[in-house]
């Protein structure tokens, strides 16, 4: 009998599985979905200063947004899978504008620059 919940319970796909740890009580879940939306909003911010830093962009209003839809369907509960509204665009930048200001993120373009060749590279770097 072991054997079989043992292999029963392998067999299980990920999300029943998780199911069955959410937690039960309301005060629970309301703590849940709380620490779940703050923990998207530290990898969104996480995500915007790696395209920053690693990438050199500056992301635009849209690919925020959509990085913090992808973010919170990743996160969320099955205990929360009730179907929300989509936000219009001008509450989508009042979002983007309380969150910039949150993490005093600055509200201007990275300017773009010529890409020097290699050869021009390497002649800057070599001292004669």
């Amino acid at each position: 009998m072991h054997t079989a919940i043992t292999d029963e319970f392998i067999a299980m796909p990920v999300h029943r599985i998780n199911v069955m740890l959410e937690p039960v009580a309301k005060r629970d879940i309301s703590l849940l979905k709380e620490a779940n939306q703050e923990v998207a909003k530290c990898d969104l911010h996480l995500w915007v200063c790696q395209q920053n830093q690693e990438k050199g962009l500056a992301p635009s209003v849209g690919a925020i947004m959509h990085q913090k839809k992808r973010r919170e369907s990743v996160a969320s509960t099955n205990a929360e899978q009730e179907e929300k509204r989509a936000p219009g665009r001008s509450a989508a930048y009042k979002w983007i504008g309380r969150w910039t200001r949150r993490w005093r993120m600055p509200k201007s373009k990275i300017q773009d620059r010529d890409m020097l060749s290699a050869s021009v590279l390497r002649r800057k770097a070599t001292v004669d």
